[in-house]
């Protein structure tokens, strides 16, 4: 064997968590040592081990979690099939379970022919001994509902916020719950077990807590017993099976746990925990050795433990946890892998029903997440509602892609709100979506959610934004919710029905400071995320995508085929009209019904703001609502602009440049040159410019070519689809005439040149307008001269364009930038000095903002 420093490896800090089992009414005596009347199972040896109990979970919490797990009885669970001892008799102590290759985990000691469970022969139909007390058809103690099946007062008054507090109905706390989960996410390898019958609950917890890895300390004096036989026994198997340590409280305080309080530089046990804490530590660190004799049985384990692990104090980095309730599960990683058998970890929803509707109503009983103004709250809908209502959604609701940035998200969407009585108000959340889908009256099914949801919020709701999550690839990234059309002081609340997913929680990041802290919180069907404002402004929540294979996941996260359906519901300040035209309330720039404005929509500039808001309220953990939104935005969809593609003929670009401006279409800006298959004549002039417009509808449509494109923004952007067919007449007519026009000074402009380069000619003759030019204008000008409403009309306003409209249609963006190119070329005078008509058209039309702007950018040279 080569040799190397075990001081240069790294080092992972890693926690330890004492686990303290069915400490409850029906096993705990009275404090003066007599068995309690209402007990079912007393349990009073040794004597004062709930107080020591209490006291070790109290020094616990300065280095370790410390984790409370209650029986509840269920259904029978047949003796053998559960690691218990219920029996006088010693059995011969079956051979230490072998050494799994994956990972070094201990599988499960199973039952051989030469390794009998104790009263395997015996009837099945109800436990030959009290102590078997969830293998009866009857319950005899733990029963749902019972005082007996509560925790004893001395515990219930130990135990703190941060303690989770899990329901098992099997015997093991390993069997049924989420234990081995929040272990491996706290990175919890060490554990302290103790509880009020070491042959049964004890026993059955620490088997499997070794076929899970972990290293174990069996807490012995913490320990109850009413059989010396069978504590003896028991302790005797553990050791041999497991190579657990066995401790007493008295020496982990000494050892342990003061030593470890006393350490300068540990962290306070109210911070938080942050990325930071899960870091490799440096390998220069010297490790301490075991001080264990050789020859324990646990030296390989420790050996292998300094090797890779080093403790470190915890952290309350979530509130209490009521896991039995799968209020949260603070995972403090992606999800990880659960042991082979599944149903180890499958959480008892059904037998959290009665315990919820105790507390659903009391705040006080959900722990708050992150500011304190969140928590999560299960069984929200009452069964009747809530057993088809899953189906119901799905079939039911108007799924839609939704699309940020040009890209479709991981998940499919609905929208539905209150829509005011005459149907005049609708509200809107914005957010940074492209295109958010209609907003539909609230159905049937989601107004029975509404009703529910309302009842734990404490104020009404008129919006929900509902999402799909097909699978565990589905996801939404983290983010704030965006507090711009939110009513101040209300909450966010976030119903999930489906599959369990975690949401993850994790403060935005502060300047100069790189730790942040997460919290993670399981959302199981049929529960809400009611999260406050202040938590939204701090912190950044995500579902994530989930990658582990079905295998690895527990039942209810591959419930209803891995879908998840969540409804979020706000509460709204600002509103459309039904036709989504007009835009006012908190949100908006005006801010009541009679001052509503126009909806904009594009990336505009206040669109840009808008988006830029977004992301200073998505990264700031302090924002001046009023300074960042107060002002208000009318802008609604936000899609990606449409694209146009300009071509090297500059009066082809001012046309469709011209149009765009006027139909008030945002887009970007590119360029194309002629390709293989444009379209020359033999002339040179006839040609089919290398011109490109592609739309921003969901297929992108694309348009080439000039005609095309300017007959395809009159049809969807212009007034082509509603004018009169009088109107329809002349717009075309007078659109193919301005299409000749630019043929015909092109035309006029090449035989120019071939004639100077034949004839010399003075230089005013040069300046002379062709003839051929000269008659299609004196045209035009007839046709212009009848546009004014009146002849004495001066004011530009009044004026009538080509199709006898009031502002410019499809002929006017086709004509004035020919007229513009040949005045550029000839000068005014010349080109309109004796045509009052076109002259009055082409000063009208100049004085647009378009003109001037697009004039502008010409002669900047963009």
């Amino acid at each position: 064997m080569f040799s190397f420093n075990k001081a240069a490896l790294p080092r992972l800090n890693t926690r330890k968590a004492l686990i303290a089992v069915d400490l409850q009414n029906d096993f705990v005596v009275g404090d003066d040592g007599d068995d309690n009347d209402d007990s079912a199972l007393p349990v009073s040896e040794p004597d004062g081990f709930v107080t020591r109990t209490i006291a070790l979970a109290e020094a616990f919490r300065a280095v370790g979690d410390v984790v409370w797990v209650q029986s509840r009885f269920e259904e029978p669970r047949p003796v053998d099939a559960e690691h218990i001892i219920v029996s006088d008799e010693p059995p011969k102590p079956p051979s230490p379970p072998p050494v799994s290759r994956r990972g070094g985990r201990r599988p499960r000691p199973k039952p051989t022919e030469e390794d009998p469970e104790p009263d395997r022969d015996r009837d099945l139909s109800g436990p030959s001994d009290p102590e078997a007390f969830l293998s009866g058809d009857v319950p005899a103690c733990v029963r749902p509902e019972s005082p007996g099946a509560e925790l004893a007062p001395v515990v219930k008054d130990a135990v703190r916020r941060g303690d989770p507090i899990l329901i098992k109905t099997h015997y093991s706390a390993f069997q049924g719950t989420a234990l081995l989960r929040r272990l491996q996410s706290h990175m919890v390898t060490e554990v302290f077990i103790c509880g009020s019958l070491i042959n049964v609950g004890v026993y059955a917890t620490t088997l499997d807590a070794a076929g899970h890895g972990m290293t174990i300390t069996l807490v012995e004096d913490c320990c109850g017993y009413r059989s010396d036989v069978r504590q003896v026994t028991a302790v005797k198997n553990l050791v041999h099976l497991t190579g657990c340590n066995v401790a007493t409280s008295e020496g982990l305080l000494r050892d342990i746990i003061r030593p470890q309080e006393e350490k300068t530089g540990e962290k306070s046990p109210t911070e938080g925990t942050t990325e930071d804490d899960l870091q490799v530590e440096g390998a220069g660190k010297e490790k301490e050795k075991p001080d264990e004799a050789e020859d324990k049985p646990s030296d390989l384990l420790k050996s292998m433990a300094e090797l890779r692990l080093v403790s470190s104090s915890p952290e309350d980095e979530t509130p209490a946890i009521h896991e039995a309730i799968v209020t949260t599960s603070p995972d403090d990683q992606a999800p990880l892998p659960e042991s082979s058998s599944s149903e180890e970890d499958e959480e008892n929803e059904d037998d959290d029903e009665d315990e919820e509707e105790e507390e659903e109503d009391d705040d006080d009983d959900h722990q708050a997440f992150c500011e304190g103004d969140t928590h999560v709250i299960t069984n929200v809908l009452p069964p009747s509602l809530e057993h088809d209502i899953f189906d119901r959604l799905r079939c039911q609701l108007q799924w839609q892609p939704m699309s940020h940035q040009g890209s479709p998200v991981p998940r499919l969407v609905a929208v539905q709100g209150t829509v005011s009585a005459d149907g005049s108000a609708v509200p809107i959340y914005r957010h940074p979506a492209d295109e958010s889908p209609p907003l539909l009256p609230f159905s049937e099914p989601v107004l029975a959610i509404k009703a529910e949801v309302e009842r734990h919020l404490g104020h009404p709701v008129n919006h929900a934004l509902i999402q799909l999550y097909r699978d565990g690839s589905d996801h939404i990234s983290e983010h704030s919710d965006k507090t711009l059309d939110i009513v101040p002081g209300s909450f966010i609340a976030n119903l999930s029905l489906g599959a369990q997913r975690t949401m993850v929680f994790r403060t935005k990041r502060a300047a100069g400071n790189a730790s942040r802290l997460i919290q993670r919180a399981v959302l199981p069907h049929n529960s809400l995320c009611r999260m406050g404002l202040r938590t939204n402004m701090k912190w950044l929540h995500a579902i994530r995508q989930d990658r582990r294979a079905d295998r690895d996941k527990i039942p209810p996260e591959l419930a209803f085929d891995g879908a998840r359906i969540s409804l979020t519901f706000r509460r709204i300040g600002t509103f459309l009209d039904p036709h989504q035209a007009l835009i006012w309330g908190q949100g908006a720039k005006a801010k009541t019904r009679a001052e509503a404005r126009p909806v904009i929509d594009g990336q505009g500039s206040e669109a840009i703001e808008m988006l830029r808001a977004f992301g200073t309220e998505n990264h700031a953990s302090a924002i001046d609502w009023e300074d960042l939104y107060g002002g208000g935005f009318d802008v609604l969809h936000i899609r990606s602009a449409p694209r146009f593609f300009a071509s090297d003929d500059a009066v082809v670009n001012m046309r469709i440049s011209l149009m765009l401006a006027e139909l008030g279409v945002s887009h970007a800006k590119g360029r194309l040159t002629a390709g293989d298959d444009d379209l020359d004549d033999d002339d040179g002039y006839d040609k089919d410019v290398a011109v490109r417009f592609v739309d921003n509808d969901a297929p992108r449509t694309t348009v080439c070519g000039e005609m095309a494109i300017m007959l395809y923004l009159d049809s969807c952007y212009g007034g082509g689809q509603t004018a009169s067919r009088e109107e329809l007449g002349r717009r075309f007519t007078h659109f193919q005439r301005a299409l000749r026009l630019l043929d015909v000074f092109r035309s006029a402009s090449l035989i120019e040149e071939a004639q100077d380069k034949s004839i010399p000619s003075s230089s005013s003759q040069k300046d002379a307008l062709p003839k051929l030019l000269r008659r299609h204008l004196q045209a035009w000008n007839a046709i212009t001269d009848s546009s004014f409403s009146s002849p004495s009309v001066s004011d530009n306003s009044s004026y009538l364009f080509l199709a006898g409209t009031t502002s410019p249609s499809l002929p006017d963006f086709a004509l004035w930038p020919v007229l513009h190119v040949v005045v550029e070329r000839y000068g005014l005078d010349v080109v309109l000095g004796h045509l009052d008509g076109l002259r009055r058209y082409y000063d009208a039309f100049s004085s647009r903002d378009s003109i001037s702007t697009l004039v502008a950018k010409k002669d900047a040279g963009s």
